[in-house]
C-alpha cells in the first residue's frame, strides 16, 4: 500500500482515507507483534529442547548422544513435511 501522496480528486486525503490507513497500520502493526511472539517462542522452544538434551548427556554420555541424534531427526522430519 502507498500513501505517499493523493492521485484522485482533490489531492487531499479524506477524513475516511485517514482512517482507513490508521485501521491498516493498526493491523500490520498487530501482525508484526503477532510474528515476533512466534519467533520468541519458537526461540524458546529450541532453548527447552536443548537443555533437556544437555541434561541427558549430563547422565550418560550414551543416552546424550541417542538423545541429540533424535532431535535432529525430529528436526529434519518436521522441515520436511511442514
Amino acid at each position: 500500500m502507498q500513501a505517499v501522496n493523493k492521485t484522485t480528486g482533490s489531492g487531499v486525503f479524506s477524513k475516511a482515507d485517514k482512517e482507513h490507513l490508521q485501521l491498516a497500520a493498526s493491523f500490520a502493526g498487530a501482525e508484526l507483534k503477532t510474528a515476533q511472539r512466534e519467533e520468541e517462542n519458537e526461540a524458546t522452544q529450541r532453548e527447552i529442547i536443548s537443555t533437556i538434551v544437555e541434561a541427558g548427556e549430563v547422565r550418560s554420555k550414551e543416552t546424550g548422544s541417542r538423545t541429540r541424534r533424535i532431535s535432529e531427526y525430529c528436526r529434519l522430519l518436521s522441515e520436511k513435511y511442514g
